[in-house]
């Protein structure tokens, strides 16, 4: 059987935060057991290697997030000019 999880998207793994909340490195372990035999298996994921597969597009959708919210800021403001409707 086949098992496949979602971690992350490869242009989060770069972000400086996301070492705080989960690591790069680690290991899963599967344990089955029969009549019989058990069996264990463990399997080391390295999600580091796929960091780099899309490079630079977190620091663009940061800038791009950092542009609307400086947007939104100028709109605000702008409201507080605008001419008052009788």
């Amino acid at each position: 059987m086949e098992l496949i999880y979602d971690l992350a998207f490869s242009h989060e793994l770069n972000r400086p935060e996301l070492n705080k909340i989960s690591p790069k490195l680690f290991t899963v372990t599967a344990a089955y057991s029969g009549d019989v035999e058990s069996y264990e298996e463990k399997t080391v994921i390295d999600l580091a290697v796929y960091g780099k597969t899309t490079i630079g597009s977190y620091g663009l959708i940061y800038e791009l997030m950092q542009i609307k919210d400086s947007l939104k800021d100028i709109a605000e403001t702008l409201k507080h000019f605008a001419p008052k409707e009788d």
